[in-house]
């Protein structure tokens, strides 16, 4: 921090640690969910894609399972504030009171920050559900603005600065297949549409 920081700075710090804070644990419950039984769908997809056991580590993919309270209750068992997770937007509020889980039933990307912490998440859906999005992607908040990130970029910016060049794809499978075959110098705009800060 710097030397003369106001009280308000500090607080405003520490509300951005808990932000990454809660982010990591929720890609670190994700992640353990991939070698429960019930994620059965989600390697599949990922195996329909041709992705590895290797891409899945590398890019901390997971499985949000198939309730309305799985990470929320993982995260009380933890004794972390259910306020925190909704304020990251891993849970959202029911309109007659209580929460439940924003990813379900979704295989999930978690985006890393260019230091490597995790900011947010995409979810890809594994059943056709009418009313529901292929992909579901976090809010935006403090520490994720989507115009200014590029999915894949804390894993490429090794192979970004020996190349001294990029190759930008549009979605996270994509991103991650080109990194499977060796091509590593790659990113993804998440299906955005680009911005200076890019």
């Amino acid at each position: 921090l710097p030397r003369y920081t106001s009280p308000d700075d500090i607080n405003e710090n520490s509300k951005i640690e808990e932000l990454y804070f809660i982010h990591k644990m929720a890609a670190r419950f994700f992640y353990d969910q991939w070698k429960n039984p019930l994620s059965q769908f989600a390697r599949d997809y990922l195996k329909k894609r041709g992705f590895d056991e290797k891409m899945v580590t590398i890019f901390g993919i997971g499985y949000a399972p198939d309730t309305w309270d799985a990470l929320i209750n993982h995260c009380q068992s933890q004794s972390v504030d259910i306020k925190l997770l909704e304020r990251a937007g891993l849970a959202i509020a029911k309109t007659g009171g209580g929460y439940y889980d924003r990813f379900r039933h979704r295989v999930m990307f978690p985006v890393f920050n260019v230091s490597g912490r995790v900011i947010a998440f995409g979810g890809r859906q594994l059943r056709e559900e009418p009313n529901s999005p292929k992909y579901v992607n976090s809010p935006e908040s403090p520490i994720y603005q989507k115009g200014k990130v590029l999915y894949g970029l804390s894993q490429a910016k090794d192979s970004i600065r020996k190349l001294d060049e990029i190759i930008i794809v549009e979605g996270y499978a994509d991103c991650i297949s080109l990194h499977q075959f060796g091509i590593t110098n790659v990113a993804a705009s998440s299906g955005t549409a680009f911005t200076m800060d890019q």
